[in-house]
Parts: C-alpha cells; structure tokens; sequence
C-alpha cells in the first residue's frame, strides 16, 4: 500500500468537517449570567440544613470544623 492509496482509504472512511459557525451567539447569554444577582441553590440549602442537623446531632464535631477553617 502506498502513501496515496492510504490517503485515498483515508478520505474515503472520514467524512469531510463541515465548517460552519455556532448557531447564535453565546457572549449575551454568558453576560446575562455574570449580571444576575447570585442565589441559592436547593443543595446548598440542604447542604446548610444537613451539616446544622449534624452539629446539634454532634456538639464535639464543631471544634474540628473549627479547626479546619
């Protein structure tokens, strides 16, 4: 097999990329995101409220939470 029949296999078995643009521009919506106030999501308030439970639960574990920050 020689270099030109390889290339020939080649294009043959890997369909040409087609070239073309993303389908809108994204630069607004990402700048609509960095404008929007922050806010919580349900798993941090869980989060919150799970590591609350596990302090009232385990009064000993908030010297090492302390220890830790």
């Amino acid at each position: 097999m020689t270099d030109d029949d390889l290339e020939r296999l080649l294009r043959t078995a890997v369909p040409p990329v087609e070239t073309s643009g993303p389908g809108s521009d994204l630069w607004p919506t990402v700048a609509r995101r960095l404008d929007a106030p922050p806010h919580w999501a349900w798993i941090d308030l869980g989060l919150v409220a799970a590591v609350g439970v596990a302090l009232v639960m385990f009064p000993e574990w908030i010297s090492l939470l302390a220890y830790h920050f």
